[in-house]
């Protein structure tokens, strides 16, 4: 949303906007440098992932179904954002030294809107590598590599910003990923088991599972496709 259309809307004596809030998707970061200026362009996460920068990170950490059950992400090349940062570290380590902050396409969103950058679990636990899931923090490798320097604070999904925009008041959210922002409502809302067929740029069916792990067998079952 450019800041004309959005100006517009706020602007206007039809609506009164009162909360604004940010849905794309998730698999892709816009990194800053120090003046908050993209260091790099959007980079498409259907690009092929270097091959060797690829083996190094496996042969450090784990297999790629270790990885995949500890982090809920199938091996998947850029479409694990993570990896996206431990490769700009490894075959573009100026850009990453010149990097002061990465934010997930929504929350990069939210903030050219509030001025406030932070990170959220439906961008960081979307098939990025990041987030173990046992622990309920960043996975040992993202520490290992001071990757999670690199990501500003968590913010809660469930709060929002009070900002005030071109003279308005505003609640803000920070943005969400596209496809856990298609699921939030019927969490919040149905309380019989469901499975949701989200369809757009992927089709993904989703179920809300119980907290025990999936067992190994269940992730070579894993279809992530277009």
């Amino acid at each position: 949303m450019g800041a004309g259309y959005l100006n517009k809307y706020i602007e206007s004596n039809t609506y009164d906007i009162k909360a604004i809030n940010f849905s794309a998707y998730g698999a892709s970061f816009v990194h800053l440098d120090e003046r908050d200026t993209p260091v790099t362009p959007l980079y498409n996460y259907l690009k092929p992932y270097p091959t060797k920068t690829e083996e190094q990170f496996y042969a450090a950490y784990g297999t790629k179904e270790d990885i995949a059950i500890a982090t809920a992400s199938p091996a998947l090349g850029n479409l694990n954002s993570g990896l996206q940062l431990y490769s700009l570290k490894y075959d573009k380590a100026k850009l990453f030294d010149k990097t002061a902050s990465s934010l997930h396409f929504p929350q990069y969103l939210s903030y050219l809107v509030s001025g406030q950058k932070y990170s959220d679990i439906t961008s960081i636990g979307c098939h990025t590598a990041l987030w173990d899931y046992s622990n309920n923090g960043y996975h040992e490798w993202v520490l290992k590599e001071g990757i999670d320097k690199k990501l500003p604070p968590v913010f809660s999904s469930e709060q929002a910003l009070d900002i005030v925009y071109n003279g308005k008041t505003l609640k803000c959210g920070i943005g969400l990923h596209d496809s856990s922002a298609a699921f939030i409502p019927y969490i919040q809302n149905v309380n019989e088991p469901f499975l949701l067929i989200s369809t757009g740029t992927w089709c993904i069916s989703r179920m809300l599972l119980t907290k025990s792990r999936l067992p190994r067998r269940s992730w070579k079952k894993t279809v992530f496709a277009i």
